[in-house]
This record gives C-alpha cells, structure tokens and sequence, in this order.
C-alpha cells in the first residue's frame, strides 16, 4: 500500500477559520486520513509541497523509518517537525483501519475505557478564577492545571495571592497543577522561590519554565525542593528526553506527541521513562485528532494517566465522535474503532477548498 497524495483541506463552512489545517493523506488502496496542525492553511499547504516528493510511492506502513528519514532531514526546524508528526499521525490511522484495530491495540496498551482529564484554568484574576471553578461545577473533583494570566508577572506576594484564592475555592481533594509561565523560562531564582512557595501550600506539581535542555537547571531544581518537578515544555526529540531522562532532572516527563519528533517517539519515550522511574505526563492534545492520539497513548501509562484537554477548536463539531469529558466522571473514553477511532462527519470537508500542493 502507497503512498499517493497529501492534501491541505479546508472545511465547507465558511464560518471554520484557516488554522488549525487540516492534512488530509491518501493511499493505493483507497484508505484515507486527516490529521491537524495548529498552523494556517498557507503555510502548511507550502511545507507539505517540501515534503511530499519523499513521502510519494512510499509504503504507508513502513511508519516509524519513513517519519524518521523525513524528520531527519528537518530536525532543527520545529515547524516542519510537526507537519511531519501529523502526517505520521494520519499514517498510524491508515494502519490501523488497514488491519481493522485500533491504535490502543497496536501500541499494545492496557484495556481501558476512559482516561482522567486535567483541566487548564488561566490565573488571571480572583474574580475569573471564581466563576471557572464554580462553572466547573465539582461532582467529581478534576485536576486543575493553573497556568498562564498574571502568574509569575508581577510580584511573588501577587503570585501568592492567586494560588491561596485558588485553594480556597476548590475541594480539597483536587489536584492542583503549577505551570510557570514562558517569560521566566531563564529565571531560576524565580523558579526555586515559587516552587517552595507551591510546596508551602500543598501544590501537588510545578511545571518549571526551563527549556528542556537546561538539565542542570531542571535536576538542581529537583534536588532542592519538595514538589514533584515537571515540565512546562517537552523534549522535541528523543535525544532531549534521553538526556533527562539519565540525568534523573525531573519527576513528570511532558510529551507531546506534535512536538517531539511524532507519534513513535512519544511511544518511545513514554516506556523510556516509565523504564527510569519517572512519570510520563501527556500534554499533546491541540485538537480532536491530536487529543485522540494522547487518549490511546494514556494506556501505556501503568499509573493512573491523565490527558490535558485542548481549548476548543473550530473543527471540534466537525468530527465524530465529539470527544468530551462525561459531565459527572469527568473523564474522557477513549475511542472505540480501528486506527484513532474519530473520523470527520458527512460533507464536513466535502465542498471545501483543497490544495494539491505538487
């Protein structure tokens, strides 16, 4: 089975704006697949003109040494990076359907019918912070993954006030998450006074600003504190996650499975550091197609997983089955079906736009 074309759609609403785009990739035998990418129709519709002429007449399921040629040749570019891990994404679903299994089969998870979820809730004032959790309406306690707004902006006695409000709105048993806001991705100083203020208050996570290079700074950081240290952006190729990895820098190791090289690597670094004691924490989720792809993931996880819900998407409505947490569990079931289980509904991109890029 081949590979014959990859296209950039729109949808056939004129209300859908350009991003995310939307891939959809095509084989000899008539299987197709979509998968999306947080970037604008153009400039994805240009990369994948790059990209094709060494993806055209391959074998659609020789998977993990065709996307590791082709991320090779872009492994310093992170945009090309994750047009590739898209394709590479359709590609896992094309497999999938073709053998009739689904993608939780294939990378040989658990059984399991639903996965935890953690939900973001932007720091940006007590007011909002308020009416979001009071929206969220607490039959079954969440996790939380405070982040972004004013956090980590202004003082430290401001950044204390948000999470000491925060404690004092939510049940004691939710788990709350800390994500160091980017600007202070430099700043230890900052980073080490936070994390101990965290711990002061029960937070049961920080995620530090550092980028995932920074080893030294991540393992003294670990080393000196008494809050579980994660990431607040992950590796972007397994090289990355085996240097932290060996070095032992982190507690919660963040994959994304669009940004660090694709689909196989995030397999492989979920078992590497499972392997090494540490806990994979899923955080690829930008669309249905991607959240889809952490779902099935999660089953690798042996301890109980939690998956990060994306904001919504102007293509969320356009796919079935709509993938939403159940309103008393809050939890999400993974989906049913071979390949990712999630298929775009009837005539969503029928009448739209298409871009044969070569």
């Amino acid at each position: 089975m081949k590979i014959t074309d990859i296209r950039v759609c729109r949808s056939s609403s004129k209300q859908v704006p350009q991003r995310p785009a939307i891939i959809e990739l095509t084989t000899s035998d008539g299987l197709s697949s979509m998968a999306a990418v947080d970037l604008s129709h153009t400039l994805v519709a240009a990369i994948v003109h790059e990209l094709f002429p060494f993806y055209r007449d391959a074998n659609a399921l020789e998977i993990a040494p065709l996307s590791q040629r082709v991320q090779q040749l872009w492994s310093d570019d992170t945009v090309f990076s994750r047009v590739i891990a898209s394709i590479e994404l359709a590609l896992w679903d094309i497999f999938g359907r073709h053998v009739g299994l689904s993608l939780t089969t294939l990378l040989g998870g658990h059984h399991s019918s639903s996965v935890g979820t953690c939900i973001p809730i932007e720091l940006d004032s007590t007011e909002g912070i308020s009416a979001r959790v009071e929206a969220l309406k607490f039959e079954h306690c969440p996790n939380l993954l405070l982040h972004e707004g004013s956090f980590g902006l202004g003082s430290s006695i401001e950044d204390e006030r948000l999470i000491n409000h925060v404690i004092s709105v939510c049940p004691s048993t939710t788990l709350l998450i800390v994500r160091a806001p980017e600007m202070r991705t430099n700043d230890y100083k900052w980073a080490r006074r936070t994390a101990d203020m965290l711990s002061d208050y029960g937070i049961q996570r920080f995620d530090a600003p550092f980028h995932p290079t920074d080893i030294d700074a991540f393992a003294r950081l670990r080393n000196s504190c008494r809050i579980d240290i994660g990431m607040r952006t992950g590796p972007v190729s397994c090289m990355q996650g085996r240097a932290l990895i060996g070095a032992n820098a982190v507690d919660l190791l963040t994959i994304d499975s669009t940004r660090c090289g694709g689909l196989t690597n995030a397999i492989w670094l979920i078992r590497t550091a499972t392997a090494f004691g540490i806990r994979p924490v899923l955080s690829g989720a930008h669309d249905p197609f991607s959240l889809a792809a952490d779902l099935h993931l999660s089953t690798l996880i042996t301890a109980e997983p939690r998956v990060v819900l994306p904001l919504p998407t102007a293509i969320d409505t356009l796919l079935e089955p709509l993938l939403t947490p159940d309103a008393t569990s809050n939890r999400l079931s993974i989906p049913e079906g071979p390949g990712l289980g999630i298929r775009s509904r009837a005539g969503a991109f029928a009448n739209g736009t298409w871009c044969a890029v070569h």
